[in-house]
């Protein structure tokens, strides 16, 4: 269980970091949606 929660931090971390760095370039990742991959995107 321990482990499952430590994954699931470090996902959340690392979405949030994603998210973060993206963020100045929404317009890139917003226009061709299809072709990259939905847990780049962090939406």
């Amino acid at each position: 269980m321990c482990y499952l929660l430590l994954i699931i931090s470090d996902m959340v971390l690392y979405k949030l970091l994603n998210y973060h760095i993206v963020c100045p370039f929404p317009a890139a990742q917003i226009r061709f949606p299809a072709e990259v991959d939905p847990d780049l995107i962090c939406c």
